[in-house]
């Protein structure tokens, strides 16, 4: 059996190769276990697009340039080839594959395909997206419902809001289980975090790769402005990633309005988008790491997985996707609009300074090829049905 994973879903957001990395390796875990074949397929674009001289090319994973978005995927996982393709439908039949996914199947496609939802972030959150990136997406998910393709989704919540919005979807839609993130044995230093980020005394950890504003910093910072001994004078909160959110420009500037106001300019640290190894080690050293997420795609979403996998005591708005996670004592929620309630957890993290134990490479990935096998199950079962 071959089994095609195509990664073109997942490089157009920020923590998308992050997530497809994790995926990919736990169903490459449980396939070889049963004699079949995992392909990454890629359609080329840009430069790869003109050295591609035919429809499919299967190249080195270290052959892909730095320079290329790709480089996210192929300098970190564990597979040694990729298959650039100049459309889908050619790799799918040059390779002979039995599935291919996930894909918008479109007429006469030559092999079965199973499809993955990211969100319905437009339709829980209409006001923060562009009307017609709404109309795109709607659109997308009435040819989703069209089939009887198998579906998958990131949580149990999204499977559940999807069930009621479009009926009939429940038998041929799922979740997929658990994935934790890839985590090195080895980070840097506390010291060097420190002296990189200029930190001195306790910090919490705000960990995304953009600053959107469904992420709502404003609650974090207000609950930081309730924590202190005084006009300056408290824990630090560091925030990663880009910053600015294109719908909603006026974003950066409501936060650095709040940053003013609550007089928190030498409290806050901005540092921008920083590669993994650092985020992990800023999460890991970190009092806490705090996610005010109004909406999270996933359980474990900015950060909050990452912080469980170090032992680091994670606080997260109560949202029910968040609540999905399996993060024991280490994770504990607040009402999602109430800085009152998250400065008192702040508080109690400063005092209780308490760690959790932080899992072993070897123990993530048993833990990851679990839930491959089961992800494997139901992709196996959807080429049975096809």
């Amino acid at each position: 059996m071959r089994i095609g994973l195509s990664i073109d879903s997942f490089t157009p957001w920020l923590g998308g190769v992050e997530h497809f990395l994790t995926l990919s390796e736990s169903l490459r875990l449980a396939a070889s276990e049963s004699g079949a074949e995992v392909m990454i397929l890629a359609t080329a674009t840009g430069e790869l697009r003109q050295s591609l001289g035919s429809d499919v090319r299967v190249v080195p994973c270290a052959s892909i340039p730095h320079t290329d978005p790709l480089a996210v995927f192929t300098t970190q996982t564990r597979f040694t080839q990729l298959v650039l393709v100049s459309d889908l439908a050619a790799g799918a039949r040059h390779l002979g594959l039995d599935l291919l996914g996930p894909h918008v199947t479109e007429p006469d496609f030559p092999v079965p395909c199973w499809a993955y939802l990211r969100d319905l972030q437009h339709c829980l959150m209409p006001q923060r997206v562009p009307e017609a990136e709404r109309q795109q997406r709607d659109d997308q998910l009435r040819r989703l419902a069209s089939d009887n393709r198998l579906m998958l989704v990131d949580s149990a919540a999204v499977l559940s809001e999807l069930i009621r919005r479009v009926p009939g979807m429940q038998a041929k839609t799922h979740a997929i289980p658990q994935l934790w993130p890839r985590i090195p044995d080895r980070l840097p230093s506390e010291a060097t975090v420190r002296t990189l980020f200029g930190l001195d005394g306790p910090y919490f950890v705000a960990s995304a790769q953009q600053q959107w504003a469904h992420e709502r910093h404003e609650i974090a910072l207000e609950a930081l402005a309730l924590v202190g001994t005084g006009p300056g004078v408290g824990p630090k909160l560091v925030v990663t990633g880009r910053r600015g959110d294109y719908r909603q420009p006026d974003h950066r500037a409501i936060i650095d309005r709040i940053i003013v106001q609550r007089g928190l300019g030498r409290r806050v640290h901005h540092v921008g988008y920083v590669d993994r190894t650092l985020q992990l080690a800023l999460i890991e050293h970190a009092t806490a790491l705090v996610q005010t997420s109004g909406y999270a795609e996933r359980p474990g979403s900015a950060g909050v997985a990452e912080a469980v996998c170090l032992g680091t005591p994670a606080i997260a708005s109560g949202i029910p996707v968040n609540r999905e996670l399996a993060g024991g004592e280490l994770i504990r929620y607040f009402q999602s609009d109430s800085p009152q309630e998250l400065a008192a957890l702040l508080q109690d993290a400063l005092l209780r300074k308490e760690r959790g134990v932080r899992r072993s490479a070897a123990d993530l990935e048993s833990s990851n090829r679990t839930a491959g096998a089961q992800l494997y199950r139901l992709l196996t079962d959807a080429i049975h049905r096809a």
